[in-house]
């Protein structure tokens, strides 16, 4: 499964996408409308409108 990393929102809404949260920073920091793919469909995210984001890291091997 790939990394996925949550976009906030203003009002609490979020967006999950499936890149790594370095991806998803970097593509934000250029700014403007970014585009994303999500659930086998296109979004467009408005860089400015970015509150912050997170990804979970899976453990790997042991428990």
């Amino acid at each position: 499964m790939a990394e996925e990393t949550s976009i906030f929102f203003a009002k609490d809404d979020i967006i999950i996408v499936e890149e790594t949260l370095a991806s998803v920073a970097e593509k934000l920091a250029a700014g403007g409308f970014v585009r994303f793919e999500r659930a086998g469909e296109a979004v467009m995210v408005n860089a400015a409108a970015v509150r912050y984001l997170r990804t979970l890291r899976q453990a790997q091997g042991g428990r």
